[in-house]
Formats: C-alpha cells, sequence, structure tokens
C-alpha cells in the first residue's frame, strides 16, 4: 500500500492514494495491529493444544512500501525499511530454532489451517456481505 494511511479508527483504517492518471483511490480495510492480534492468541492455542512451548510471538505490520504516511504513529506499523530492521534486530537477540522445532512448528500450524479454496471462499462471502452494508 502507498499514499497515506488514516489509523485513526479502532476497527477500520482508511488508505488516500493517488494513481498515476491522476484518480484518487480510497479504500477502508480492517486495522492490521488487531488482525494480528487474532492470529497472536490462535498460534498460541495451537502451540498449547500440541504441547510445543510457545516460541516470541511479535506483532509486526509492514507496508511493503516506503512510500506510505501514516497519520499517527502506531508502534507496530513499519514501512518495508523499518520493517526489516525491526526484524533484524530481533533474530539478534532470539534463539534459533532447530530443523526438527522448525518442523514441529509447521506440522501444528498445517493441521488446524484451511485449505487455499476454504480461505478464499470465506473471503468471498465476506467481502459480498461488506458490499452489501454499503449500499
Amino acid at each position: 500500500m502507498k499514499g497515506q494511511i488514516f489509523t485513526g479508527n479502532a476497527h477500520k483504517w482508511h488508505q488516500s492514494v493517488r494513481l498515476k492518471n491522476g484518480a484518487r483511490k480510497e479504500i477502508d480495510f480492517e486495522n492490521p495491529i488487531i488482525k494480528n492480534e487474532r492470529h497472536i492468541v490462535t498460534l498460541t492455542q495451537i502451540f498449547e493444544r500440541e504441547n510445543i512451548p510457545t516460541p516470541p510471538i511479535y506483532n509486526i505490520v509492514m507496508f511493503s512500501s516506503d512510500k506510505v504516511v501514516f497519520s499517527e504513529d502506531q508502534p507496530e506499523v513499519y514501512t518495508r525499511s523499518a520493517a526489516i530492521e525491526k526484524m533484524r534486530a530481533l533474530s539478534k537477540r532470539g534463539k534459533k530454532f532447530t530443523f526438527k522445532e522448525k518442523r514441529t512448528i509447521i506440522r501444528a500450524i498445517k493441521k488446524y489451517s484451511t485449505s487455499a479454496g476454504v480461505a478464499r471462499a470465506h473471503n468471498a462471502k465476506i467481502s459480498k456481505m461488506a458490499k452489501k452494508e454499503e449500499k
């Protein structure tokens, strides 16, 4: 995402970007910090169910462009360059996982994951419902 990201609303954020043709594009999207928090809870529950010690999990939201401006600073939100620096710093202080530990974590996550097709169908359903609410 590029342009300006308005982060003030707790649940919905807003992107405003000027396109190459001069037109403006406006998009509302779910607050990614809250979304990540739900993912962290889910991962923690998976690790507990599978008796895997929960590794450190960080809530980092990375916008893949350095050409993004935020309306308010959020401690978990980074541009691409800043996120890379943050992840390098975190990787230096964390422990390295063995191949066996990585494989165990991946298997546990896959065990509780939905298929890509199911996820796409769910996302399409939610998008359809959101469009109906806009009308």
